[in-house]
């Protein structure tokens, strides 16, 4: 197999099947994975393919690979031959017109197959991936499944939930629920409670999903109506290693435009990508998910903040100077809401400070960064890469930082010259300073380090500048362990 081809796509086709409508002769190889049959082909003048069939495969698994580069026109020329369809496929890669599959699809499965699983409520942002995520888990379940959305249910929000609840037990035991759009059914958190405490008993599996309001929802109301009774998946941000698998994508691109799919498709173009920036992800979010859920009386301010947000991103914030860029009059009291409604909607965190023993301090100033590049990139309108824009370095940093699950996250600032950029304690106790860049002053950097040791005996610290930015962008939690001194 040359590196010039890649698995483009999987189907259930078995050997004698691809053999008799390709007329192949299948070699028998070892892999890392183990045994299996490899042949090599051709379709026309223009397309070359190989077929990989794996032999320890529980049922007929048979990987087309082609060269991705012309992928998407060789795959359907491929399709004629074997005289199947696109919708007869397992799996087709992005580049082939498909969709990738991500981990989340491995995460469920676990929890759903487990003898008595909770409720699984899919939260992150919106169009990266989360409902794509649900039509893998239904295409590969095993058992019967039932799939609804609420999305346009008018005035009968219970019965609505009732009869779509109903359907998936009539199917029997191990049948999937999936309900998209939840968040549109009023009162949805104690109309699932009562329905779920009433059948579990009767083994069908619930997955929740909904726009990026959902997890607001769920802190507000919902852990209380449904604690016990559920677990949150957060489906985040794409990282570095998916966009460079799906598109291709440098390190460079995806600093400057990296986070959701179809914007990562787009990022040659950059006029198309703003564009599809802002009528498929921004708007939506603050006209729909913030607006709305927000009780806010009026648009223009919150659609102003976004961008006064985006310029003040890495510093500590002011809601005072917030509240002048944003509008003449009011109070800080709504710029609060608006940015908590952007934080709930996963474009901003509030990075706290860190004290000097390790609690996040309550006195001092948080500050503010985007949740992935595209954001900072759309919101303060430039394409500046990360070599001549070293706020937009810190931000792809912190944005990547912030996927580490489950862990504690600041800054840490002992002085005007003494502080490192970010501090974060992993669940398992370990503390890390993270360091961005080359240090402009070797004396301050020298102090900055003695003063984060000295007040964190057990701390380790990382350097990330661009020298190291891709390894660390393929892994964060495995740069930090080797490279953490």
């Amino acid at each position: 197999m040359t590196e010039e081809f890649k698995v483009v796509a999987i189907t259930y086709l078995g050997l004698k099947e691809i053999q008799a409508k390709l007329k192949l002769r299948f070699s028998r190889f070892e892999d890392v994975l183990g045994p299996l049959q490899l042949a090599t082909g051709k379709v026309g003048s223009s397309t070359n393919y190989q077929i990989r069939i794996r032999e320890t495969s529980p049922q007929p698994a048979t990987e087309i690979m082609l060269p991705v580069a012309t992928a998407r026109t060789d795959l359907d020329a491929l399709l004629h031959v074997l005289g199947i369809s696109r919708e007869d496929l397992f799996w087709i890669h992005p580049r082939a017109g498909g969709a990738l599959r991500r981990h989340v699809v491995d995460v469920l499965f676990a929890k759903l197959e487990e003898p008595e699983p909770l409720i699984q409520i899919l939260v992150g942002p919106r169009q990266v991936g989360k409902t794509t995520s649900i039509r893998h888990l239904i295409k590969e379940w095993s058992g019967d499944t039932h799939y609804a959305s609420a999305d346009g249910v008018v005035g009968e929000h219970g019965p609505w939930l009732q009869r779509n609840w109903q359907e998936a037990l009539l199917k029997g035991e191990g049948t999937l629920l999936v309900l998209d759009e939840i968040q549109k059914v009023d009162n949805w958190t104690e109309h699932v409670k009562a329905l779920w405490d009433k059948t579990k008993s009767r083994g069908i599996r619930v997955v929740l999903l909904g726009s990026t309001s959902l997890s607001h929802l769920l802190i507000s109301s919902g852990r209380e109506s449904l604690a016990g009774r559920f677990e949150s998946i957060y489906v985040p941000h794409w990282s570095f290693p998916e966009a460079a698998e799906a598109f291709g994508a440098t390190v460079e691109e995806f600093a400057l435009f990296g986070g959701y799919p179809k914007a990562m498709e787009l990022a040659h173009d950059s006029a198309r990508w703003s564009e599809y920036m802002g009528q498929s992800v921004i708007n939506p979010i603050i006209d729909i998910d913030i607006f709305q859920q927000g009780h806010f009386r009026q648009l223009d301010g919150l659609r102003r903040s976004f961008r006064v947000f985006c310029e003040g991103v890495d510093d500590e914030i002011n809601y005072s100077s917030f509240l002048r860029e944003i509008q003449s009059g009011g109070n800080i009291d709504i710029v609060k809401r608006y940015l908590t409604g952007y934080t709930n909607s996963f474009l901003f965190s509030q990075v706290p400070q860190i004290d000097d023993n390790g609690h996040v301090d309550p006195k001092a100033k948080s500050r503010l960064m985007v949740n992935c590049p595209a954001i900072y990139s759309f919101g303060r309108s430039s394409f500046e890469d990360i070599s001549t824009d070293r706020t937009r370095f810190q931000q792809s940093v912190a944005s990547e930082l912030m996927k580490v699950p489950n862990k504690m996250f600041g800054y840490w600032q002992k002085s005007e010259e003494v502080g490192m950029d970010y501090y974060l304690k992993t669940p398992d106790n370990q503390i890390f300073g993270v360091y961005i860049g080359k240090p402009k002053s070797t004396r301050s950097a020298s102090k900055s380090f003695e003063g984060f040791r000295k007040t964190f005996s057990r701390a380790r610290i990382v350097s990330v500048d661009e020298g190291n930015f891709e390894q660390f962008l393929v892994g964060q939690r495995a740069f930090l362990e080797a490279a953490g001194i």
